[in-house]
């Protein structure tokens, strides 16, 4: 389980822009009101990049009561927060004795020096028209994080850093010209195991403006315990490092100043690069498009991963209902789910009077489901349309072959679109279709009431396709469908290639709500030992050409009453044999 699903929010003040930004604020300092209407409300809202927001370098060790499920239902008998002067956090070796499972929040800020790990290498953007600048570290913010922590290599936890901003006078945005970078490995530590499980990782870029004045630490109250009770009786929730903000716009902030997000230039690439003490692998999944990535171990065994990637727009949606006038598929929908419920409010139980927010957090199958109820509700329209570049960590493989991708030590894959809400693990492999079926979602129509058009980019290693697929190493043939939720295929724009160990297909223009992206790889058979005998039959892979200009023909050539297929970009028959 990610450490997130556990680390309950505290964060209730997203509400919406106040007067002073009212009607002048972009959509990117836009926020659904959180607070219900009344009693018998529930309401939906999806989040902006809500897992970087405020997020903060946090270290615990917990102990948990020795019952059945006592992690989900948060039966706790200690909490130890380890970055305080005051810690009783025990040492990383005697954490298994003492029953202690460990997870931690790890911001990443600049690499100091050439022997810096767990860390930002660079920030270097691509512009249109091919001119490519490097970001200078700036020292005009710093996120401020009380809760720190040194780490421990013996364990691989990670010794804990701090957001800050890049400059790039050549790429002024409406707030002027600092770019805020978020990056963050969240880590747990199983009381069973010696070490630190390889983290997930999550990366967010921000244009960003600061507001100076006094703001409150971004750390954990320090009443919270295991014995405490929240306002309406339920546990206490387990939560670290994060705090009301002093401003809801707050992407970040100092003692003395919060960082305000504005649009990201749209037609720009954007190629972070990390150093990291451990390996990442499996899946990465996000908000982005155009991607592109690469993996190498540098010379003192750490990793070095950069990801590059235009942002993208992606619609938000939010919408509170009386608990009496949900649709009946709602109304079953949450009297049926595990309780409680979650959410911010009154979220224990349906069938109680509710006064809830649940919020978009996760991207799940059982998410996806939630998601396209409300949307029925929503008369399909966004409440806001904020940009995105964000991209994180996948720690599972879904139902694709473990076998083809749990040993890879490298990203087997990326997974990128502009949706509001989708699967975030790789796509499913549909078996009676021979594909790769992947689910998004979104809003038809934007806040103005344009039809919003859908972004798809599945980056996915060629040898870990050809192993899903039992292909050899021949030329590979690949092609994108959308099909709306009435299985009806749609007009788009896609594209597939092959390029440096890489298959990238991608797909553009779809419209919503909840189509499928369905991608069908084929590869032309190979000559049987027999066959090639008389004379080989060679075809060269492409490197570095698009896949859609290289389609394969296959004729069939016979002498006799032999009878050979014979297939390549330009198919000839072999000495003897004429075309049948």
């Amino acid at each position: 389980m990610r450490v997130k699903a556990l680390l309950v929010t505290l964060l209730t003040s997203l509400l919406i822009t106040p007067p002073s930004f009212a009607n002048v604020a972009p959509d990117e300092q836009f926020y659904f009101k959180i607070n219900p209407p009344g009693p018998e409300y529930i309401g939906y809202a999806s989040s902006n990049s809500f897992e970087l927001r405020m997020s903060n370098s946090s270290y615990i060790q917990v102990k948990f009561k020795d019952v059945p499920n006592a992690e989900q239902l948060r039966e706790i008998d200690a909490i130890y927060e380890c970055g305080k002067p005051e810690s009783k956090c025990v040492p990383s070796d005697q954490m298994s004795q003492n029953k202690l499972t460990g997870m931690y929040n790890a911001l990443l800020g600049p690499c100091s020096s050439k022997d810096s790990v767990d860390c930002i290498t660079s920030l270097t953007v691509t512009k249109s028209d091919g001119t490519s600048i490097s970001g200078k570290v700036s020292n005009e913010f710093t996120s401020y994080n009380p809760q720190g922590f040194t780490g421990d290599p013996s364990v691989n936890l990670p010794t804990s850093g701090s957001s800050f901003v890049y400059d790039i006078p050549e790429l002024p945005h409406a707030g002027g010209t600092k770019y805020l970078v978020v990056a963050q490995l969240d880590g747990r530590k199983e009381v069973s195991k010696a070490k630190f499980a390889e983290p997930n990782l999550q990366l967010g870029i921000f244009a960003v403006s600061f507001i100076n004045g006094s703001f409150n630490p971004n750390t954990t109250p320090s009443d919270l315990t295991p014995a405490g009770r929240g306002p309406n009786g339920e546990p206490a929730f387990l939560a670290i490092g994060r705090n009301h903000p002093h401003l809801e716009q707050c992407i970040q902030q100092s003692r003395t100043q919060c960082a305000i997000p504005h649009p990201l230039p749209l037609d720009v690439n954007f190629s972070l690069s990390i150093k990291l003490s451990s390996q990442i692998n499996g899946w990465l999944h996000g908000r982005v498009s155009n991607t592109s990535a690469a993996l190498a171990t540098n010379s003192d065994g750490s990793t070095q991963f950069q990801v590059t990637a235009k942002p993208v727009v992606v619609p938000m949606v939010g919408l509170f209902s009386k608990k009496s006038e949900l649709t009946p598929e709602l109304t079953t929908y949450y009297t049926n789910i595990p309780k409680p419920m979650g959410g911010t409010g009154v979220c224990r139980d349906f069938t109680d009077t509710p006064q809830c927010l649940r919020q978009q957090t996760s991207f799940g199958t059982e998410g996806m489901k939630e998601f396209l109820l409300w949307l029925a509700m929503m008369k399909e329209k966004a409440i806001a349309a904020p940009t995105q570049w964000s991209i994180r960590t996948i720690n599972d493989g879904g139902d694709l072959d473990r076998a083809c991708y749990q040993n890879n030590k490298s990203v087997s894959g990326i997974v990128m679109t502009n949706a509001t809400n989708y699967i975030s693990g790789p796509p499913i492999f549909n078996t009676s279709t021979q594909t790769l079926d992947y689910k998004v979602a979104a809003p038809h129509f934007l806040p103005n009431g344009a039809v919003f058009k859908g972004t798809y980019d599945l980056l996915i290693d060629s040898q870990v396709a050809r192993c899903l697929y039992g292909f050899s190493n021949a030329p590979v043939q690949a092609s994108i469908s959308v099909l709306s939720a009435e299985g009806v295929e749609q007009v788009s724009t896609t594209s597939v290639e092959e390029k440096n160990g890489w298959i990238h297909l991608f797909a553009q223009g779809f419209t919503f709500s909840n189509p499928t992206l369905r991608v069908k790889m084929t590869q032309a058979p190979l000559l049987t030992p027999t066959e090639s005998k008389s004379e080989p039959i060679k075809v060269a892979t492409p490197k570095t050409k698009n896949l859609t200009k290289n389609l394969q023909k296959t004729i069939s050539c016979k002498r006799g009453k032999s009878i050979k297929k014979i297939t390549g970009q330009n198919p000839k028959c072999p000495s003897g044999y004429t075309k049948s």
